[in-house]
């Protein structure tokens, strides 16, 4: 949101070509935050799947022994 309000802004004296590079840069940085989020989910899934159980004692002693 933050950026999104620097674009808006139009250009300043010291930006007097504007912000609009920062706006795909902030959304690719999102982007790569949320498929690190979903990889996550995906593993632990599998794990979850693979040892039969939701403990995260469990997931964490199977993730040991892969490893």
């Amino acid at each position: 949101m933050a950026a999104s309000r620097l674009v808006e802004a139009g250009p300043t004296e010291r930006y007097p070509f504007d912000r609009e590079a920062l706006a795909p840069l902030v959304m690719s940085i999102q982007g790569l935050v949320l498929l690190g989020t979903c990889i996550f989910a995906a593993v632990t899934g599998v794990v979850i799947l693979a040892t039969g159980s939701t403990s995260r004692r469990a997931a964490a002693d199977s993730l040991d022994e892969e490893l």
